[in-house]
This record gives C-alpha cells, structure tokens and sequence, in this order.
C-alpha cells in the first residue's frame, strides 16, 4: 500500500514527487478548506496546473455585468493526433501548429455562425487567441 502523501505544510500551492507512482507528480491547491490535489504524469502537467491555480488566484471568480470590462476566459482543448501515413513523420513543432490552425479554423467558423452555448441569450463570446501548449506522447 502507498503511503498517503503529507499535505504540503508551507505556501497555498504544493508539489510532491513520488517517484514509485504512475503519475509521480502530485500538485496540491491549499486555498480551500477542500481536498483539492490533482495527480500529474509530467513536468509539464505540473505546470500548466499551477498556472490554472494562479490564474484563479490572479482573477477571483466575481460577476459579469454591464459595468464590467469585457473579460477573457481560456478554455484547455486537447487533442490526439495519429498519422495517416504510417510511414511518414512529423516533428512535434510542426505538429503544434498544425494543432493550434485546425482548432483556429474550427473556432472561427462557428465564430461566423455564432457560437451555441448554455448562455447565448445574455453573452455573446468571440475569440481572442488560439495557441498550442504542448505536444505528449499519450503512451
């Protein structure tokens, strides 16, 4: 049996490696009153969730109103890319743009029809950026 991790006693975000475990990173948010630990495969994963966590940190959820300045949300797409020639390559540079044109055309276009969503009638929403993170082997 693993040994349940300690909770980090020092800052409001903690990191804890466990080497034996198949996700061995293990980010802690210690904000809250709430268990919040999110288990990572990578350094990488690591990252990008202590970035979320001070983003929230950064901008508290509040409201949106007619006094508000428009605001920027960031939503997370992953995608699984697999070649179609089984015998070709692509390096992961190329395949990060490739990545971040398609989900660009695809935002876009529904961009042009309008968006649906659970509050089309009170917010209208367009896009600002559309970048790729990063490329991991799904393995």
């Amino acid at each position: 049996m693993k040994p349940i991790p300690e909770k980090s006693k020092v800052g409001l975000i903690g990191v804890v490696f466990r080497p034996e475990d198949e996700k061995p990173w293990l980010v802690q948010d210690n904000r809250k009153a709430l268990k919040n630990e999110f288990p990572c495969s990578t350094k990488a994963d690591v990252l990008d969730r202590v970035a979320i966590i001070l983003d929230d940190m950064h901008n508290p959820p509040s409201k949106l109103d007619r006094n508000n300045d428009p605001v920027e949300v960031t939503v997370a797409v992953t995608l699984q890319a697999s070649l179609c020639d089984h015998a070709g390559e692509v390096n992961t540079l190329d395949l990060r743009r490739a990545a971040a044109e398609a989900v660009e055309n695809a935002v876009h276009h529904c961009e042009e029809v309008g968006f649906t969503h659970a509050l089309a009638d009170k917010v209208s929403l367009g896009v600002v950026e559309v970048r790729a993170l990063n490329v991991e082997d799904g393995s």
